[in-house]
């Protein structure tokens, strides 16, 4: 059935009036809604990007720093590090160093011995374990003092044939232990996983040591075999970024 001349001129009519309506909606609604949704989309999907690397990245360095601290060799490394540190840039170095020395002292009865040497090279009496032999402890910080100067020009230095090494080696090898290695000298002077204390015996009660020569004060430490089992760097790390967010040893 044919329709009316005047309905087809009406629906002509309506659909020339809505088709530029139909246009503007669309140019000025529809598309830049669609461009502004793609757009948050994408700024969301980069945002979410961004925070998981970030994310990723700070589980990262703090696995690295837990990691740090479970090798006990690399814990007490870092951990006399900080105490020589701190006694360093301290005012008064033998009084802050004397009371970090009582703390580990006191959360690990019997396990350190130490010497300890002021500005001028002469043995702090109070916070000396090792005393007498004056003339071995005198020649013993010689040789120290020397690893040390000729660690900082090259970390490759040769020690066993530095001159002072050379001529008190049985001299320092009886005081230090009978299996200690001159070469082993430099490790409390490495970076990384080389550093640590230096294996000096077997079978006596203090087996290794550890040393740090400064400006202002100087100490060689000796660890009993038990820290190394007694000590627990990764609860101690936990329990100090749990309060501090940062990595800072609680005996301090």
């Amino acid at each position: 059935m044919k329709q009316p001349e005047s309905e087809v001129s009406s629906s002509a009519h309506w659909a020339a009036k809505s088709l530029p309506l139909l246009i503007y909606f669309f140019c000025f609604l529809i598309f830049p809604l669609y461009i502004i949704n793609s757009g948050l989309e994408h700024l969301y999907q980069v945002k979410t990007a961004v925070l998981r690397q970030e994310s990723l990245e700070t589980m990262r360095r703090n696995l690295e720093q837990i990691e740090q601290y479970s090798n006990r060799s690399r814990y007490l490394h870092l951990l006399l590090m900080k105490i020589f540190a701190d006694a360093q840039a301290a005012e008064n170095p033998v009084k802050h160093l004397q009371r970090n020395i009582e703390n580990l002292k006191k959360r690990y009865p019997g396990d350190f011995e130490f010497i300890v040497w002021d500005a001028k090279g002469k043995i702090v009496g109070d916070l000396t374990d090792r005393k007498g032999y004056t003339y071995i402890l005198s020649r013993l910080y010689a040789v120290l003092v020397d690893v040390a100067a000729n660690m900082e020009v090259d970390r490759e230095t040769n020690i066993k044939e530095l001159p002072l090494v050379k001529n008190n080696l049985n001299l320092i090898r009886t005081y230090l232990g009978k299996i200690f290695l001159p070469n082993h000298l430099n490790r409390p002077y490495l970076t990384g996983e080389q550093a640590g204390p230096l294996l000096t015996d077997f079978g006596s009660d203090y087996n290794s040591a550890w040393y740090q020569i400064g400006d202002k004060i100087s100490f060689c430490c000796w660890k009993f075999c038990s820290a190394y089992g007694n000590f627990h760097g990764r609860s101690s790390c936990f329990w100090s970024y749990g309060f501090n967010k940062a990595i800072f040893f609680p005996i301090l």
